[in-house]
């Protein structure tokens, strides 16, 4: 087995930044149309031995990183600036499930499941840093309700 050698400093990194979005490994590797094998290198620090390396994170994963923090940003924004508007309880909305969230909201295609509950989830914390009285419901009605 040959040596250690650290041949990607932004991995430690680029995976913090991942999980402060709430995005998991899969869902990077589907926003960047890879297997998951393959994002999973850019989080590796090195490998030894006889194994490949990856040199440092390409631009492009960066870039996905990035727009994930900004739709965060803006998202979290929204939602306060709505309710800093309003009087008396807020009312906040969560997917049900996955499947609802994929097959109804428009920004599945660029914001997994776990990024929208997380902007959601600081919007929460803010507000009930502040004071409100904050509610929260799923936006899809439960299975076998009648719509």
């Amino acid at each position: 087995m040959g040596a250690w050698e650290v041949t990607n400093p932004d991995a430690a990194l680029l995976r913090t930044r991942r999980e402060m979005t709430g995005a998991s490994l899969y869902d990077m590797a589907d926003l960047l149309d890879t297997r998951h094998q393959n994002y999973s290198r850019f989080e590796r620090e090195a490998k030894g031995g006889g194994n490949t390396v990856i040199g440092p994170v390409p631009d492009y994963v960066w870039e996905q990183v990035d727009k994930l923090t900004e739709w965060i940003d803006r998202r979290v924004a929204e939602i306060l600036a709505t309710a800093r508007a309003t009087t008396g309880t807020i009312t906040l909305h969560r997917w049900r499930t996955v499947d609802n969230y994929r097959a109804d909201c428009p920004d599945a295609a660029v914001v997994p499941y776990p990024v929208f509950h997380r902007a959601v989830g600081l919007a929460l914390d803010e507000l009930l840093a502040e004071g409100r009285d904050v509610t929260m419901f799923y936006l899809d009605p439960p299975p076998g309700a009648e719509v």
